[in-house]
């Protein structure tokens, strides 16, 4: 069985003999996993044979982004979502979120249903 068939298996609900194999590991992961034998001349997800290929789009607001303040220890910008956060220089982790430009959703606005087709079966409807 292939990765494909293990993937479209498992989001139709179905039940592959496995289930399928995906990863995206942080710079500073694959670094140490070198430090510590994993070939440097091929990739993790050839190695280790994770099956899911990432594609991505820009889905942010579009805001111009700023670099507020640099120590050596940390970065704070302003993102293209317009969140303040802290990216720590030496350590890989979640940013640390400080403020954001949107707050929440005007007055008297409601979250759209969603459609009927998009809820699996099994699953409780709003």
């Amino acid at each position: 069985m292939t990765g494909r068939e293990r993937f479209r298996l498992a989001l139709s609900h179905q039940q592959p003999y496995r289930i399928p194999h995906a990863d995206g590991p942080w710079a500073t992961a694959v670094e140490r996993w070198c430090d510590e034998g994993l070939p440097r001349n091929i990739s993790p997800r050839d190695y280790f044979g994770f099956e899911e290929q990432r594609v991505g789009s820009d889905v942010s607001l579009r805001l111009p982004e700023e670099t507020v303040e640099e120590t050596p220890r940390y970065t704070i910008v302003r993102d293209r979502n317009g969140a303040l956060k802290r990216l720590w220089r030496h350590d890989t982790s979640v940013p640390e979120y400080l403020d954001f430009v949107v707050l929440a959703a005007p007055t008297g606005t409601r979250c759209p249903r969603a459609h009927a087709s998009s809820t699996p079966s099994g699953w409780a409807r709003a």
